[in-house]
């Protein structure tokens, strides 16, 4: 199966997605991630083999002050006290000068899957929010995660496309995954993600 294969189903599998409670695609059922997921896991493969440089990892010490990290956590969440264990957690691609930090998210059932998130690339600095929508197949060792896009902010000046932006975002959001920095077990099998974006 050469990639135009791969996009090509990636399209049709994505079309037998549904709007779920929150307007929000969603699974017809757990059993359709059978026909789907060997395919889409192949099609992740291919980008993380191509054109991924991006890691997700715990900020060192030494990182937490060179990008003024402690700063930014802040602007978000001025009143918030840290918790025993508590880290600073980024997508980074240092070769690029690249990173990417889950800065907020909802605070409501309505919002709950509504995440910002800052992309800092160069020095210059631009806010997307997403929605999250994930389910989880009934062979219990995958997730399927599609992230929708509701707004990308950025100065004038940027100097970067809509175009470029985009394909950085979904560099980053590959490397996300579920948000951890480490691979998710259930009863001793690893958990595989797969990535979708509706954008």
């Amino acid at each position: 199966m050469d990639e135009l294969k791969t996009l090509e189903f990636s399209r049709t599998a994505f079309q037998r997605l549904r709007k779920g409670p929150f307007e929000g695609p969603a699974i017809e059922s757990p059993r359709l991630c059978r026909g789907i997921v060997t395919l889409l896991v192949y099609h992740k493969h291919i980008s993380r083999g191509t054109i991924m440089a991006f890691i997700i990892e715990k900020i060192s010490d030494e990182d937490v002050v060179k990008y003024n990290i402690e700063a930014l956590w802040k602007k978000y969440h001025p009143f918030a006290e840290k918790l025993p264990g508590f880290y600073y957690l980024w997508v980074v691609d240092k070769d690029r000068d690249i990173y990417f930090m889950r800065v907020e998210s909802g605070k409501d059932i309505d919002t709950s899957n509504q995440i910002g998130f800052e992309l800092v690339w160069g020095g210059v600095t631009i806010k997307a929010q997403l929605r999250k929508f994930s389910v989880q197949c009934d062979d219990e060792n995958t997730e399927i995660v599609e992230w929708v896009m509701e707004r990308i902010y950025h100065h004038d000046d940027c100097p970067y496309s809509r175009d470029e932006i985009i394909s950085i975002l979904k560099e980053a959001l590959t490397s996300y995954g579920r948000g951890l920095p480490y691979a998710k077990y259930k009863n001793g099998v690893l958990v595989n993600y797969v990535v979708l974006f509706r954008f």
